[in-house]
């Protein structure tokens, strides 16, 4: 498995210096061609690009931005700005569809995003509510509001299960909430001793890790609703999981600048990669032989 790294950010508040010029990486979904060096540095080269045009196409400082991520089928790429969501063609850049902070409600500001894996533009966001007070979790289809789900504390981490039906989403409440996204009720909720700040599913959706401020990842059977196992990658605060696309593995980075990475059979620590900086944003290439992982002072 080879790794490539880049400085990023995945909390806007803490950019600070070089990350903001250096750091593009923000939650990463897809943007890596695992056929070799050269078309790694050329889709690179692209993300930069697209990150410009986002610039200029919404007028905002990059600092706002939390998350950009792909669907699956990496036709689209969405981005937030706060209290805007972008969704763009991921070839030409052209702006596709956008959600403002006025439709979303004047309060709210985007913290989490995610596409499910279904064709067409549909995908989760969560967040904050200044002004109501009521965090939330929401659903769109086609590009469509579809159904809000109200919360008691911020929304960090949203999570599509394969196919669609199921979405997580963990933050400041310290659980994990799983919705019916067809009949919007609550399925199951995993509570935890600290805020949850990533969630992720296995490809085969047999799995569902989280972790969060209580430093553990934990790492749940859908079928049983057990806890398959505990793991504390390094003592510290944990921002992001991902499983690679065989459901083989799980990673887990964290405060303390290192990603661990799991058997997601066994449990058993395979490795520990050790970084210059916070651990905040990860995924795997659709082969399995990249690793990106964002990083920041």
């Amino acid at each position: 498995m080879r790794i490539a790294t880049r400085a990023g950010r995945r909390r806007a508040a803490r950019l600070r210096g070089p990350a903001l010029q250096e750091g593009i990486l923000y939650t990463v979904l897809g943007f890596l061609d695992e056929r070799d060096d050269a078309s790694v540095a050329r889709i690179c080269k692209d993300y930069a690009a697209l990150r410009r045009a986002f610039v200029l196409r919404c007028g905002c400082d990059c600092k706002q931005l939390w998350n950009v991520c792909y669907s699956s089928d990496g036709r689209y790429v969405a981005t937030d700005a706060g209290r805007d969501i972008s969704v763009y063609d991921s070839t030409t850049g052209q702006l596709c569809y956008r959600q403002t902070n006025y439709d979303m409600g004047t309060g709210r500001e985007v913290r989490a995003l995610a596409f499910s894996d279904e064709p067409g533009l549909t995908f989760a966001a969560g967040g904050i509510d200044h002004e109501g007070n009521v965090d939330f979790c929401t659903l769109y289809v086609d590009g469509a509001l579809r159904h809000t789900w109200q919360r008691e504390g911020v929304v960090w981490a949203v999570a599509f299960a394969p196919g669609g039906a199921t979405l997580a989403a963990g933050g400041q409440d310290e659980k994990v909430t799983l919705y019916d996204t067809t009949t919007y009720e609550v399925r199951k909720e995993l509570f935890r001793d600290g805020e949850v700040n990533a969630v992720a599913f296995s490809p085969d959706g047999q799995l569902l890790a989280c972790g969060g401020d209580d430093a553990l990842l934990a790492v749940y059977d859908l079928a049983t609703g057990a806890t398959m196992r505990w793991e504390r990658p390094g003592g510290n605060l944990i921002f992001t999981v991902k499983f690679s696309p065989d459901s083989s593995m799980v990673v887990a980075g964290n405060r303390f600048m290192m990603l661990a990475v799991y058997d997601a059979a066994t449990g058993a620590r395979l490795r520990t990669l050790h970084f210059g900086g916070s651990v905040e944003s990860s995924d795997f290439s659709r082969c399995g032989r990249w690793l990106a992982v964002g990083t920041a002072p």
